[in-house]
């Protein structure tokens, strides 16, 4: 949930704050000053107050893709766990213009998937991208919901999201 651009450090969202327990702050930690500020958005929504998601920077822009919110009822009850929801919707926000974005993605085709919503997944940025076709973003298993139970289902697969066109990829891992 943090990274480094401009000679700041970045954080977004996360638990312990907030009425739910859940927030969406974007703070910046000068590390000239060492001094904290928060980042207000000029313009769009910042995406909903969640925690266990990455934040990834490439160029001048800060990529926010699923992490959950806070938990709905008691945490747990014998055999089922209170439901949270999981999101799966990709945000960026412009360190120069002081903006939020939701994107709207799809999946190459012919299967147009998209991967489905997780929270404690990994991110990376590869700036090449696949086959030199531009930047990528490279998110890596995490848990999911599990429909009939409630509970976690573990997630081992791997996707390519590219950004110059918004587009997700599903990589084979052999």
């Amino acid at each position: 949930i943090s990274i480094c651009a401009n000679n700041k450090y970045y954080m977004f969202g996360g638990r312990g704050a907030g009425p739910t327990g859940r927030c969406n702050a974007l703070a910046a930690l000068d590390l000239d000053t060492l001094l904290w500020e928060e980042v207000k958005s000029k313009s769009g929504s910042a995406p909903l107050p969640r925690s266990k998601h990455p934040l990834t920077r490439y160029r001048d822009k800060l990529y926010v893709y699923g992490g959950e919110a806070a938990f709905a009822g008691e945490f747990c009850t014998g055999n089922s766990r209170s439901s949270r929801e999981i999101f799966n919707q990709m945000y960026v926000f412009n360190i120069k213009s002081y903006s939020w974005k939701a994107l709207s993605t799809s999946g190459v085709p012919p299967e147009k998937a998209v991967p489905c919503a997780r929270r404690g997944h990994t991110t990376d940025l590869y700036a090449m991208g696949l086959k030199n076709r531009g930047p990528i973003l490279l998110v890596f298993g995490g848990s999911g919901p599990e429909p009939v139970k409630s509970r976690d289902v573990l997630l081992n697969d791997l996707w390519a999201f590219e950004l110059d066109i918004n587009k997700w990829r599903k990589l084979k891992v052999k």
